[in-house]
């Protein structure tokens, strides 16, 4: 128990180091996309003075989309990280609170297994009633431990399956936009009107993959 302490606080200080450092690194993929946009718009209203005003803002338009590409793919991977740690928080506390349980639940039985009868029942020890077999207190106590163990292995697999579709959800927008990009790519080369982007996948379209992709 002793050495329990200074690891929660070890892990405490690495997650609140780790979530600090992620939120500068937000701060600075925001402040950097909003730079893409203004310079966008001021491109934009430079176009209105050239000849060839679409040719010029289809550019423009290309290489904003290109510069927010990688900034909104880090944004999302830090949304996807930040759940994560949130969940593995959450896992943390469940299975400190069970180990907590199971010790305090092996305690109180072992001292109720020794105390004498009319101690332990309220009862004078001629009127209770035969015990069939003795509990062994430390066999009771590792079961209860074992217990535990299996609900935080089993919050693992959960934590494990959740991080599984978070990485598919990720993927599934990732290729939308370079599907995207390609096409856009393709119509500027080929001196094409941009056409309608193509719909991204809803949520619901994405955590049902997702969830079909983790069931295999």
């Amino acid at each position: 128990m002793k050495l329990l302490v200074p690891t929660l606080l070890l892990l405490m200080l690495f997650n609140a180091l780790e979530a600090h450092a992620a939120a500068d690194e937000r701060g600075e993929l925001l402040r950097q996309r909003r730079a893409v946009e203004s310079r966008y718009q001021a491109e934009s209203q430079a176009c209105q003075q050239r000849f060839l005003v679409n040719d010029c803002v289809q550019t423009a338009r290309l290489e904003r989309n290109a510069a927010l590409r990688p900034l909104d793919q880090r944004l999302q991977q830090l949304d996807v990280q930040e759940r994560q740690q949130r969940a593995r928080e959450h896992d943390q506390r469940v299975a400190d609170r069970q180990r907590e349980f199971a010790a305090e639940e092996g305690r109180r039985r072992t001292e109720a297994l020794r105390q004498p009868p009319s101690a332990a029942d309220g009862r004078p020890a001629e009127t209770l009633p035969a015990r069939s077999l003795p509990v062994d207190p430390e066999i009771h106590a590792r079961a209860i431990t074992r217990q535990a163990d299996d609900a935080a292995a089993a919050a693992a697999r959960e934590r494990e399956q959740a991080s599984r579709r978070q990485r598919l959800v990720l993927q599934h927008q990732q290729d939308a936009q370079r599907r995207q990009a390609e096409r856009e790519a393709k119509q500027q080369s080929s001196g094409r009107p941009p056409a309608k982007p193509l719909p991204l996948p809803s949520a619901a379209e994405i955590a049902a993959t997702a969830a079909s992709a983790a069931s295999r």
